[in-house]
């Protein structure tokens, strides 16, 4: 069954919303490095390791949530569709 305009449209907003956040992350994530580096070089080495590590645990965290993203969404849409009360649009 082809899907309605509405579908879509919120479909693509849902997308670009994902997309965005993932995006500010990582942005976050290399600031906090840019910034653990320069104090680092600045002689701050204490803080700035602190920083950088920081940095490298929180991409660890994203790469390892992609797919888990993926598998914990598949699973909540197969038990949306076994519900026989919730609202449907494919049936």
């Amino acid at each position: 069954m082809p899907c309605t305009h509405h579908e879509l449209l919120t479909s693509a907003v849902h997308h670009l919303g994902m997309r965005t956040a993932l995006v500010l992350r990582f942005v976050l994530i290399a600031l906090g490095a840019a910034l653990g580096v320069a104090l680092i070089v600045n002689g701050n080495v204490v803080i700035g390791g602190i920083l950088c590590a920081m940095a490298v645990m929180r991409l660890a965290m994203i790469v390892s949530m992609r797919g888990r993203r993926k598998e914990l969404m598949a699973r909540r849409m197969a038990r949306r569709q076994s519900m026989p009360n919730w609202p449907n649009p494919n049936r």
